[in-house]
């Protein structure tokens, strides 16, 4: 019975975990693709909103375990600083993206 318990759990865990890197991958390629940003920060922050969306807060350090990688918590929870330190949003090309996402066909004016 155990046996079998665990054999779920773990089928649930590949999935969860399969989701998350399906999710990433959506991600960093619609970012790269409507908001022309560089590979390496589309990963990084598609990894930051999978990150976001198992934890239940907004700490860095919560978010740096979240995140996957070879990296350390420490050394990951100050690359977080330092994005959220310099990054800016263009408002205007997040707003195409998340239109052009949903599918819509009008013009946004």
């Amino acid at each position: 019975m155990k046996r079998q318990v665990k054999r779920k759990s773990q089928k649930k865990l590949r999935k969860k975990v399969n989701f998350k890197k399906r999710l990433r991958k959506m991600l960093q390629t619609t970012l790269v693709k409507h908001l022309f940003w560089p590979k390496s920060m589309a990963n990084f922050v598609a990894c930051i909103v999978c990150a976001l969306l198992s934890v239940t807060g907004v700490w860095h350090k919560k978010i740096a375990q979240a995140i996957e990688g070879d990296s350390l918590v420490k050394s990951t929870e100050r690359r977080l600083q330092r994005f959220f330190g310099s990054f800016v949003i263009n408002y205007h090309c997040l707003a195409v993206m998340l239109y052009r996402m949903l599918g819509a066909t009008k013009r946004l004016t």
